[in-house]
């Protein structure tokens, strides 16, 4: 047997048991067709003994109907007599028909005919009864049933129907017990049968699994020793020319060849580690070679613009700067990658205030927006501590990263850089930090690639909006080193959401240093702008500083509003770009008012857009406006400007 290939001892096993399921076919086949004759032979007896029934009660209800009309002479009383007549007629007809198959009974029925219809059969002596009550009268009538003649007739029909019945009872009894001697002779060749077949597949089971599963058992465990990193592991099989143990030795001439390029690979990857390292080093130690003179030709660019210039060189200096500050952008994100990668880059373990990142955060990201039509937001968690013990620096470099790549990405809508606090203690808080924008979005097929170094979303992203496709690549990995991992969400066409968590120390001392500059004086605040998602964060904002505050969406509910008596704003927050009426002209209008009871309120332009944009628009903007924020802000800056 073990010279038969694998798909012979398979198929020869298949085979056996398909042979064996037939025969169980076979035999249930059989006893069913068995079964089913003998029940269409029983029905058919209880036919004939039915018919024979329905003969006697014929015979009976025509000797009613008979005598009905014997007594009372009225004629209504023959009607049963005809009936039964037709009725008798139609099982005599049966009776034939379903006899044919039975000599003996054919010949019973032939014999039984004349006594019913015959000369001097049973319905002749009814007639003639019936015929002379007719004609002479009852008692003519009365003498011929009492000459006993139709009761000796009826007796002989009646016994010869009982020979019929008899006969027929006979052979139901036999049918009977064929059908039970065949249900049990099938039931004993199908429980035998499967038993042999169940036996037969219990040997050819073990017959495989010695001769096939074990075999591809013990490869498997030599399989399983190789990546445990053991190349010498070996088949140890006898000779077998079937499949198995073709592949027993081609299983050893593989880990042979394994073996010697293991030995080939692991002086590769020692060379490739070594120069890896060699590379890494040198860029991590040209660090400041290489940021230095960059750094000093933006800053004689930068004098060199102060000084007088006409009006192309000063557009000359300007493209110089953009194209070093560029440069040196993409030498700083390759220097931290590298330094990531030869496991050099070190984290801070220092204090800082929370507020104040964010702050310096806001003022990169509004020079940041050129002329783009969004709106920047952040939505922080009020929960949150005031100061934290971390890495600032780097935690600031990863949100300037993803907001700033949401700001490129999107060309009308909102980024919002938002906190959640998801858990705290008494040490620590865990804060999920997100930044979510509705821009071009992400294919689906790419957002497992974004976050590989070298790469972007798209082979046509970098053309249109520039950059190395480091920097999803620098802040995944500093994450993971602050103990965090940035995901991402993002629908073609709607938008991307980055989002990680992080733990996050308490520092209690600087939080407590910190002078929280919260008005205790209540102070009504108006907001004016007509972005929905604007007016609500502004809204948290003005109720974390203690202050209550009304929104409304358009400066013409603005004026509509400040023309009621019991207007009383202290404060009001200006949107600039608006539909209708702007916030300039809202603003304006609002300082026309006569207000005679009242204080003249504070107004703040809260804008996307900077001051020179404003001066340039209007050139009365200042003898208009109180203060002027840039967005994103947070709840401290709105509460300084207020002050």
């Amino acid at each position: 047997m073990l010279k038969w290939n694998v798909g012979s001892k398979i198929g020869i096993g298949y085979a056996l048991a398909l042979m064996f399921v037939l025969l169980i076919g076979l035999i249930s086949f059989q006893g069913m067709g068995q079964l089913n004759s003998t029940a269409e032979w029983k029905t058919h007896t209880h036919k004939v003994l039915g018919a024979l029934k329905n003969l006697i009660s014929g015979m009976q209800d025509a000797e009613t109907g008979q005598r009905g009309y014997l007594i009372t002479g009225d004629i209504n009383y023959l009607e049963p007599y005809y009936s039964a007549k037709l009725s008798i007629e139609a099982d005599f007809k049966t009776l034939l028909l379903l006899t044919k198959d039975n000599s003996v009974q054919q010949q019973r029925l032939t014999q039984l005919q004349p006594l019913i219809n015959g000369p001097d059969g049973k319905y002749a002596e009814l007639e003639e009864t019936i015929r002379v009550r007719t004609v002479e009268g009852f008692e003519a009538a009365q003498k011929i049933v009492l000459s006993d003649k139709g009761k000796k007739v009826m007796d002989e029909i009646r016994q010869r129907v009982m020979v019929m019945e008899e006969e027929e009872r006979h052979l139901l009894k036999e049918r009977s017990k064929k059908a039970e001697n065949t249900v049990e002779n099938a039931r004993i060749a199908t429980l035998v049968s499967t038993l042999i077949a169940f036996i037969s597949l219990i040997a050819i089971s073990i017959l495989s699994t010695r001769n096939i599963a074990h075999p591809l058992k013990e490869i498997a465990a030599s399989a399983e020793r190789i990546t445990s990193g053991d190349f010498n592991a070996k088949v140890l099989i006898k000779d077998r020319g079937d499949e198995v143990g073709i592949l027993a030795r081609a299983f050893n001439t593989m880990m042979s060849s394994v073996e010697a390029s293991n030995l080939e690979l692991n002086v590769a990857m020692s060379d490739a580690r070594a120069a890896s390292e060699f590379k890494s080093e040198f860029l991590a130690n040209m660090s400041h070679e290489i940021r230095t003179p960059m750094n000093g030709i933006l800053g004689m660019l930068k004098l060199l613009q102060h000084t007088e210039l006409n009006k192309r060189q000063a557009d000359y200096a300007i493209k110089a700067q953009d194209a070093t500050l560029a440069l040196l952008t993409i030498i700083n994100d390759i220097l931290d990658f590298s330094k990531i990668e030869a496991g050099k880059m070190t984290l801070e373990h220092t204090p800082f205030v929370f507020d104040e990142l964010m702050r310096d955060l806001s003022m990169m990201l509004s020079a940041n927006l050129n002329e783009k039509n969004i709106e920047v937001l952040y939505a922080l968690d009020a929960k949150m501590s005031e100061s934290f013990i971390g890495d600032s620096l780097r935690l600031r470099q990863v949100l300037l990263n993803l907001a700033g790549n949401a700001i490129k990405f999107t060309d009308q809508g909102d980024v919002v850089i938002s906190s959640r606090v998801v858990r705290q203690n008494e040490h620590s808080q865990s804060i999920e930090f997100s930044v979510k924008d509705t821009g071009t979005g992400i294919p689906a097929d790419q957002l497992e690639h974004i976050f590989s170094g070298f790469s972007q979303a798209e082979s046509s992203t970098s053309r249109r909006f520039g950059g190395t496709g480091l920097g999803l690549a620098i802040c995944k990995d500093l994450i993971e080193l602050m103990g965090g991992c940035l995901e991402v969400e993002s629908v073609l066409g709607k938008g991307s959401r980055f989002f990680f968590t992080l733990d996050m120390e308490i520092e209690k001392q600087i939080g407590s240093q910190v002078a929280s500059s919260v008005s205790q004086e209540s102070k009504r605040v108006l907001i004016v702008d007509d972005n929905v998602l604007v007016l609500e964060v502004l809204r948290s904002m003005v109720e974390f500083n203690g202050w209550q505050a009304e929104c409304v969406k358009s400066g013409e509910q603005a004026l509509e509003l400040m023309q009621k008596p019991d207007a009383c704003y202290q404060v009001i927050l200006m949107d600039w770009m608006m539909p209708g009426i702007d916030g300039l002209e809202t603003t304006r209008r609002i300082r026309q008012l006569k207000q005679s009871n009242q204080a003249t309120p504070v107004v703040i332009m809260v804008t996307a857009h900077g001051r020179e944009m404003l001066a340039e628009s209007s050139p009365d903007e200042g003898d208009l406006l109180d203060g002027f924020l840039v967005k994103p802000i947070t709840a401290s800056m709105l509460r300084d400007s207020v002050a």
